[in-house]
């Protein structure tokens, strides 16, 4: 049953945010709704452009999910259906749950800079500022943090791309990782820079796969996938796929163990830490899977699916394109399907309260060793060793 909730905000005044938020009643009364029969629905935006990646974020309770948009900060509270606008300069990206704060990167006429904004009181402390800013998210909760920066430059043969991984300690801005090519296309809506943007740390060692593109003079393009550990940032090769795409957005399982990514043809792969890649022979398709709380389910095309590609439960018919975005306790979705955003409802999906545990275990764990090896009183070749003693002991867990 399609259930909407629906509550006035109390003493909001209607007039702090343009109506962007949609009864889902109305929504689903239009004709050709894409909503399939039975997916509860707690909330629709209609944009007034489709969001990309980053442009979403879920508040560390799960109640309230963050819009970036051009004239500020959205905050859609699924709980009450209400929506409250924190205004400031164009918000390019959010990032919020774990941390308390919320994490932007706004644009205000030729100055990029990262913010940190308490939603309770508004209040912004500038963390950083460069022109190249694209995206921005917490690392472990903060006060840490990760950006991308991301220039490119149309030339006579193709698109010059450079983007670059940065890190964010103690008032400190160090690169991880960058990297230069030429796109062998001039079009200026090609995407080049969506599988960085869309990268997360790893749910328990802490470290981003990005995407790099290659076209060697004579052989087939093809990206490699790149694993970067922000304490150790040696770039480590974990695999490479023929180029279908210019661009591959990844999602992590929640065992930290696997990559979730789309094949030229919109089907699913997994990329493993071993370097296999793995293509389960379900019939699902679309281009951005996104794991939820368990190992086996994904969103993909407008589809619950497991992780072998096999169709579970549908949720937006004709989706293709379709991203979602996972609330932390797995409960909630909100999917991105051109300019309009849905939220959908009691999913479930949350991780076993052992397996859950474990993994929190493996990750401060893995953090503190990290703090040793920036503080150089740790060797790489120690560190590696201690690192990979970590994960076998406690992320291998039999669920």
């Amino acid at each position: 049953m399609i259930s909407p909730r629906w509550r006035a905000a109390r003493g909001e005044s209607p007039r702090r945010a343009p109506t962007l938020l949609a009864l889902a009643t109305a929504a689903l009364a239009c004709a050709g709704s894409p909503v399939a029969p039975g997916a509860q629905v707690l909330a629709r935006l209609d944009a007034a452009a489709p969001a990309g990646p980053g442009q979403l974020a879920w508040s560390p309770d799960g109640e309230q999910l963050a819009l970036a948009r051009p004239d500020g900060l959205l905050l859609l509270d699924v709980e009450r259906g209400s929506t409250r606008l924190l205004p400031g300069a164009p918000a390019l990206t959010v990032d919020w749950a774990p941390a308390a704060e919320l994490l932007l990167v706004e644009r205000e006429g030729a100055a990029t800079r990262a913010v940190a904004l308490d939603p309770a009181t508004g209040q912004r402390r500038t963390l950083h500022a460069d022109p190249a800013l694209a995206s921005a998210r917490w690392l472990h909760g903060g006060p840490e943090w990760l950006a991308v920066t991301a220039r490119r430059e149309v030339v006579s043969f193709g698109t010059e791309v450079r983007l670059g991984l940065l890190r964010g300690a103690g008032g400190k801005v160090a690169t991880l990782h960058s990297w230069d090519d030429t796109l062998p296309t001039r079009d200026p809506s090609v995407d080049a820079t969506g599988g960085w943007l869309a990268a997360v740390p790893n749910p328990v060692d802490h470290r981003l796969v990005v995407p790099v593109f290659h076209k060697p003079p004579i052989f087939s393009p093809h990206l490699r996938f790149v694993s970067i550990d922000p304490f150790d940032p040696a770039p480590v090769e974990l695999g490479r796929v023929e180029a279908g795409l210019w661009t591959a957005a990844a999602s992590w399982a929640p065992d930290g163990r696997r990559l979730a990514f789309a094949a030229a043809d919109g089907s699913l792969r997994l990329l493993h830490l071993d370097g296999r890649i793995e293509a389960p022979a379900g019939p699902a398709r679309g281009r951005h899977p996104s794991f939820g709380p368990r190992d086996d389910v994904l969103f993909l095309g407008g589809w619950l699916v497991t992780a072998r590609g096999e169709p579970l439960r549908q949720l937006l018919a004709g989706a293709p394109g379709a991203s979602g975005l996972w609330s932390p306790d797995g409960h909630r979705l909100a999917v991105v399907d051109g300019g309009r955003i849905f939220v959908f409802g009691g999913l479930g999906g949350a991780a076993p309260a052992e397996a859950a545990a474990r993994r929190e275990r493996a990750r401060e764990a893995l953090w503190r060793l990290g703090e040793l090896r920036r503080a150089e009183l740790l060797e790489r070749r120690p560190y590696r060793q201690q690192r990979e003693l970590l994960l076998r002991q406690l992320v291998e867990v039999v669920e």
